[in-house]
């Protein structure tokens, strides 16, 4: 529990990439409950088994990217608490998103979609400043530079599953 705190700390901006804890069981802990999360996002939207191939595509982006961004970094020895970072930033805030996504479902009027629909993109503005916040520490680069590399993260680890899924 006491890592989660600490995590949780990590996407309020209140610590550091270096002051998060490496642990190999709480990464792949982590990892079941980022397919778990991203299975009930993705199954709001699209069959279950689909569902969980793009979760299945997404980690694999996901290692992907951060392997690439700890050669450039010359950080590879960080991989574990990077990849935990990366991992565990994405299950908080999107497991507190995931109930507005369902609860949207519910709505017909446009004045609670509308609620929702602001509420789901807060919490994608805050992924990507944490996600910018993971990068601008990791590579030692400027605000803008690090949105910009948050939001290509985003869009390589969450549109390109769903493209692939698409052929």
């Amino acid at each position: 529990m006491e890592y989660l705190k600490q995590y949780i700390n990590f996407c309020l901006f209140k610590t550091t990439l270096k002051d998060l804890p490496k642990s190999v069981p709480f990464l792949q802990a982590s990892l079941v409950v980022y397919l778990i999360v991203g299975f009930l996002i993705q199954a709001n939207i699209s069959d279950p088994f689909e569902a969980f191939i793009e979760s299945l595509i997404e980690i694999v982006f996901t290692t992907i990217l951060i392997f690439i961004l700890l050669i450039f970094a010359g950080k590879f020895s960080s991989f574990v608490q990077t990849f935990t970072a990366f991992i565990i930033s994405e299950n908080i805030i999107f497991a507190l998103m995931l109930p507005i996504a369902v609860w949207m479902d519910f709505f017909d009027d446009i004045i609670s979609i509308s609620v929702c629909v602001l509420l789901v993109v807060c919490y994608i503005v805050w992924y990507l400043l944490v996600i910018s916040y993971l990068i601008r520490q990791l590579l030692s680069i400027s605000k803008a530079a690090a949105f910009t590399m948050s939001f290509c993260y985003a869009v390589v680890t969450y549109i390109g599953p769903f493209m692939m899924l698409q052929f």
